[in-house]
C-alpha cells in the first residue's frame, strides 16, 4: 500500500508549503517539512480516499499558516541600503569640469588674442597726393595658434575631459560636445577674424570676424558649459 504522503492532494499541498518557505534556512526548510509529512502519515491510513485527505489538511490548516508560523519570532530583514554612489557621482565634478572648462575658454581668448594682430598704413596715389583707402596687415594666428592654444589650454583642457568622460552624470552627446568645446573655439578665434579679413581686407571684416568669435568662445560657450554642468549637478548625489 502506498504511503499517504504520496497522495496527489498531499503532493500540491507540501509543493506549496516548500515554496512559501523559501525565505527559511534550508534546514529549518526541511524539518517543518518533515514535521508535516509525519503529521500526515499518523493522520492518514495507507490509500486515503481524497474525502480523507482534505480533511486531513483542513485540520492540519493551510500551507501559508504553517509558513507564518515558521517566520513567526524570526528578526526582520532590514532593507537593502542602496549602494553608494561612486565618487565621480558627486557634486564636486561638475562643478569642477565647469570651472576647468570656463578657465580654458579664457585661456585660448587671450592666447590668440596675442598671437593675432594687424596694422593699417595711410595709401597715396602714385603721384603722392591722394589719399586712398588704408592698406590692411593682418597676420593670422593660423593652425599653429590652434596648437600653441591647446597646450596652453592644457591644464584646464585634459583633466575636465578626463573628467567629463569618467563621470556617468552626462550623455554621450554631452560628453562630446563638453570634451571638443575648447579645440573648437580655438578654431573659431583663428577662422573667424581670418575669414573677416580675406573676405573685406578691411580692418572692419577683421574686427567683425574677432568679435563674432569672442561671442561664441566666451557667450555662447560659457552659456553651454553652465546649462551642461547645471544639469548634471541635478543628477549628483549629496
Amino acid at each position: 500500500m502506498s504511503s499517504s504522503t504520496t497522495h496527489p492532494l498531499v503532493g500540491s499541498y507540501l509543493r506549496d508549503l516548500e515554496l512559501l518557505l523559501h525565505g527559511v534556512e534550508a534546514g529549518e526548510r526541511a524539518e517543518v517539512l518533515a514535521g508535516v509529512r509525519e503529521h500526515l502519515d499518523g493522520t492518514l491510513a495507507p490509500g486515503a480516499d481524497d474525502t480523507a485527505v482534505l480533511a486531513a489538511l483542513d485540520e492540519l490548516g493551510s500551507p501559508q499558516a504553517i509558513a507564518d508560523e515558521a517566520y513567526a519570532g524570526r528578526p526582520a530583514t532590514p532593507p537593502a541600503s542602496p549602494p553608494r554612489p561612486g565618487a565621480m557621482s558627486r557634486a564636486w565634478v561638475p562643478v569642477t569640469v565647469g570651472v576647468l572648462l570656463g578657465l580654458a575658454l579664457l585661456v585660448t581668448v587671450l592666447v590668440i588674442g596675442s598671437l593675432g594682430s594687424y596694422a593699417t598704413s595711410d595709401g597715396l596715389s602714385s603721384d603722392g597726393t591722394t589719399v586712398v583707402d588704408p592698406e590692411v596687415q593682418f597676420t593670422s594666428p593660423g593652425p599653429g595658434g590652434v596648437v600653441i592654444g591647446l597646450l596652453a589650454s592644457w591644464f584646464f583642457w585634459v583633466p575636465a575631459t578626463i573628467l567629463t568622460l569618467a563621470s556617468p552624470l552626462w550623455t554621450n552627446r554631452q560628453k562630446v560636445t563638453l570634451c571638443l568645446l575648447t579645440p573648437l573655439a580655438l578654431v573659431a578665434l583663428v577662422a573667424l577674424p581670418t575669414i573677416g579679413w580675406q573676405s573685406s581686407h578691411t580692418e572692419l571684416g577683421i574686427n567683425l570676424g574677432a568679435w563674432t568669435s569672442l561671442a561664441l568662445v566666451l557667450l555662447g560657450g560659457g552659456v553651454l558649459v553652465w546649462r551642461l554642468c547645471r544639469a548634471a549637478a541635478r543628477k549628483t548625489a549629496p
